[in-house]
């Protein structure tokens, strides 16, 4: 019992944090619940109203009352139409404000987030995620979720209805709907449990699926094709099974609902049909009551399914609000940093990915402003860690990181960052044209670009494309070559007014007369920043100061001549 009180506790504090995320205005709400009472009493009223047709129009063969009483039916049905169009209205637009808003929190919260919590998944695999997830929280806002309120009011409307017209009969029928209603909510049960494991089986399926299309090129050279067949049928064997099982579920609950409303409809005639024989109640009534009687027992079925779609959407609502509870960035930018002298230092860095994979051990280095320094190491040494420390993308474990004496705390990360340009070699191209990847604050012309790009003296070929740097790029720049991919980066970090350019393997990409070029760019002592180079080319470290070499997470200073001597 603990635990069933403990799990719906719960379930009730992640619907209170969904709920809270709703902005709806008090105009909206007001129009919603006039809507809800009007669609009440019209369905309380127009029971009465087919029965004084009835008895008072088509028994009497009064044709009169019969038209008087159809012009009322039909204003009813109107009121009741637009009432309707109303709501839906209104449905739509707070679910479409609510998914604008959770896309716009989930990016916000995304691109605040700790870098390392996006990087746990692929961008399709994230994007398809929360597309699902919000797709199935916006469920709960759909117009179904108003109709729960309108079916609360007809169910108490319909009772009321029944009682008025015949107590003892509207007992029995009641007992009738309550045990009806008690066999739902078990089959409902056993079909929440089943869609929650169904949930959890398509989930591990999706993700080992996606794996196999992640590694199509391996699966073709190793020739795996028969294992993975047998993977399949060993991953997708308990799907068939369980949605079996949750079709014949809706099976029995569709002849119990069916059988049920048979039995009703049977004892009304049984019983209203001899009260009205023996003249103690009146067909109008008995119509009435039949009406009553379907309004209070087919809603009912619609609330019984509410635990199983509250099963579809508890594992996205989770995950989704699992995200939004994701920790920020500290942003805000606390010092002028442009007042201060931009020595870089890393001071007793400490960093570790986990307990048994230690990267930096004790780390000091430091980086005098507008010098050029080269950081060297092999695969996997930490160099692209220490880049990523001197960015704030990551944080140590231990050790401070400062720029004129001030740490990377008291300055603010937005300030911080605002500081450095970097060139990597897997530096990212966003859908637009060139101009718009190679000035991304919007800031300069076309003239200013190319007059830019030709002082100095990059290539970027772009006269092949019709266009020009209004050529529209592509999926992170698929329809350009490596090398006119790189120089777009390079072009970007000097666009950005900052006081550090990094380079990170940036020449892999790069023809031999381009990676002259930017190293003279980058090393021409007119050139007021601070270099920071990442290579494994000794050549393209000629002309820096000092060359830091890193090996099992210790950083060695080196003098350029011993190191090329090696």
């Amino acid at each position: 019992m603990k635990k069933l009180y403990k799990k719906r506790n719960t379930d009730f504090e992640l619907l209170k944090k969904i709920m809270g995320k709703i902005q709806l205005s008090k105009i909206r709400a007001m129009f919603l619940v006039l809507g809800v009472l009007v669609s009440s009493i019209i369905t309380f009223v127009r029971p009465q109203i087919v029965s004084t047709l009835t008895d008072n129009g088509l028994v009497k063969k009064n044709w009169g009352i019969v038209i008087w009483w159809c012009i009322i039916l039909i204003i009813c049905a109107a009121i009741e139409y637009g009432n309707g169009l109303a709501q839906i209205k209104i449905c739509v637009e707070i679910n479409n404000q609510f998914v604008s808003e959770m896309y716009q929190r989930a990016l916000n919260k995304i691109i605040k987030a700790p870098y390392v919590y996006s990087q746990n998944r692929t961008s399709a695999e994230l994007l398809s995620t929360i597309n699902n997830d919000i797709s199935r929280v916006a469920l709960l806002l759909d117009r179904s979720s108003l109709l729960m309120i309108q079916f609360l009011f007809q169910i108490i409307g319909g009772t009321i209805g029944l009682v008025l017209l015949n107590w003892r009969i509207a007992f029995l029928l009641l007992i009738i709907i309550i045990i009806k209603q008690f066999l739902v909510n078990w089959l409902a049960n056993n079909k929440t449990k089943l869609t929650e494991i169904y949930i959890n089986e398509q989930q591990k399926f999706g993700t080992w699926f996606g794996d196999q299309i992640n590694g199509i090129l391996e699966i073709k050279l190793w020739n795996l094709y028969f294992r993975k067949n047998q993977e399949f049928f060993e991953c997708y064997k308990n799907i068939p099974e369980i949605n079996e099982k949750l079709e014949m579920c809706d099976g029995f609950e569709n002849i119990l609902e069916t059988a049920t409303g048979v039995i009703i409809e049977i004892l009304i005639y049984l019983v209203c049909g001899y009260l009205v024989c023996t003249d103690n109640m009146s067909i109008g009534n008995l119509l009435a009551f039949i009406s009553y009687a379907m309004y209070v027992s087919n809603p009912l079925a619609v609330f019984s399914n509410i635990p199983y779609m509250w099963a579809q959407i508890k594992p996205s609502a989770k995950r989704f609000m699992e995200l939004l509870d994701w920790p920020e960035e500290e942003l805000k930018n606390n010092i002028q940093i442009d007042l201060l002298q931009s020595d870089l230092e890393l001071k007793n860095v400490n960093f570790k990915y986990d307990e048994s994979h230690t990267i930096l051990k004790d780390v000091n280095l430091k980086i005098p402003e507008g010098s050029r320094i080269a950081i060297v190491g092999d695969n996997g040494s930490g160099k692209t860690t220490i880049m990523n420390l001197l960015l704030g993308i990551i944080l140590p474990d231990r050790g401070t990181i400062s720029m004129g004496n001030k740490t990377i705390w008291e300055i603010g990360l937005n300030e911080w960052r605002n500081q450095f340009a970097v060139v990597g070699q897997k530096g990212y191209l966003f859908q637009g044209t060139i101009k718009d990847n190679i000035d991304l604050g919007s800031e300069k012309t076309d003239e200013e670009i190319i007059k830019m790009v030709k002082q100095l003296d990059i290539n970027l070929n772009i006269g092949h494309h019709d266009k020009g740097y209004s050529y529209l790029v592509q999926d992170n720049g698929i329809n350009l070559s490596g090398g006119e991919k790189q120089k777009t980066i390079f072009l970007r970090a000097f666009m950005k007014k900052s006081k550090i350019i990094i380079l990170d393997e940036m020449f892999s990409n790069c023809d031999e007369e381009s990676r002259r070029k930017i190293r003279n760019i980058v090393f021409d002592s007119g050139l007021k920043k601070t270099v920071i180079l990442i290579s494994h080319y000794k050549e393209d470290i000629a002309d820096v100061d000092v060359v830091y070499e890193l090996k099992d997470g210790v950083l060695i200073k080196n003098k350029v001549e011993d190191y090329h001597e090696r």
